[in-house]
């Protein structure tokens, strides 16, 4: 039913939210980010474990785990009790350990496990970031297309070195494409990615589409996200094998790791092309957590009109009826 306002004329309908929805949502969002947290200090201490005794570099990201998991812990125990007031510095929290899991993976040789358990407590709790401005926004727009266009440039030069070092009959030369494959993924691949997933997650954050809102957008960040854990699973330790294989032995049998890193870099040329066609062509709308949005939206947009149109027969606008002018 509409309202009535002064001179007894009729506005148009608003659109409400279900206020008491809010806290149930937020409760169980919350419920999920502590069993997460929960994972993510089970993981420091298994890299502790893992770390310990090793050398400096091993023993400084041991002590960086000690800290995480601590930290994990606690965020835990504060979103039990105090939700509302733990949850910035939770999003701070987990926004540090994306980047800082992807180098402990490169490394310590490690999978960066950890990284996606950050990105999953992101999601959850997502995050509301004011606009970005227009200038703003195109520097931060520019450098992410750079960045991701850089990632696929370099995943695809890692599958033109796979297949040379696949299908070449020269020993010497395979053994130079492994060890060239194992400078990209050091000096070149992971800065990409980090700086892809840093720039990415800005614009997305800081502009109308959100992280979550639209599917299209979730699925780019899946993707962005599955392939340097992945790659940190497998890939790395295929690379280095290969290396260390053919360093000792020019003529040594790779026993298939060959054929898999060609074949991994396919796979990974291939999503990253599937990423950079969803940016272009935005497909398939909003997520259930973007759906709510666009009946407020159109509801404003109602009023707006409704206040600009004239009443048949008076010429005259809402806004000059109440406010009495135009008689």
């Amino acid at each position: 039913m509409g309202s009535r306002s002064r001179g007894g004329v009729s506005t148009p309908p608003t659109a409400t939210v279900p206020k008491e929805d809010e806290p149930r949502r937020e409760s169980l969002s919350a419920g999920w980010v502590r069993y997460v947290l929960l994972a993510q200090a089970l993981l420091c201490a298994v890299t502790v474990a893992l770390l310990w005794g090793g050398g400096p570099v091993e023993l400084a990201f041991a002590v960086v785990a000690v800290a995480a998991g601590l930290v994990s812990v606690g965020l835990g125990i504060a979103l039990h009790g105090r939700p509302q007031h733990t949850r910035r510095p939770t999003l701070w929290f987990a926004a540090v350990m994306i980047p800082l899991q992807i180098a402990l993976g490169v490394v310590a040789a490690l999978p960066p496990v950890g990284a996606a358990f950050a990105a999953v407590v992101v999601a959850l709790l997502r995050p509301r970031f004011g606009r970005l401005g227009p200038r703003a926004r195109k520097v931060w727009l520019t450098l992410h297309v750079g960045f991701s266009v850089g990632w696929l440039g370099a995943a695809m030069a890692m599958l033109v070195l796979a297949v040379l070092g696949a299908v070449t009959a020269d020993l010497a030369l395979r053994h130079h494409a492994y060890a060239i494959m194992h400078v990209f993924d050091l000096a070149i691949v992971i800065p990409l990615v980090v700086l892809s997933l840093v720039t990415g997650l800005v614009v997305s954050l800081g502009t109308k589409w959100g992280l979550v809102r639209y599917r299209w957008v979730l699925t780019k960040f899946v993707i962005a996200l599955s392939i340097p854990v992945y790659a940190g699973i497998q890939e790395s330790a295929w690379v280095r094998a290969a290396v260390s294989e053919t360093a000792a032995d020019r003529a040594a049998d790779l026993a298939g790791t060959d054929v898999r890193l060609w074949v991994c870099f396919v796979v990974f040329s291939l999503l990253l092309w599937v990423a950079t066609a969803l940016s272009t062509v935005k497909p398939w709308g909003r997520t259930r957590w973007g759906a709510g949005r666009p009946a407020i939206s159109r509801a404003r947009t109602g009023r707006r009109r409704a206040s600009s149109r004239g009443h048949p027969g008076t010429g005259r606008t809402l806004r000059d009826h109440v406010s009495g002018r135009g008689r």
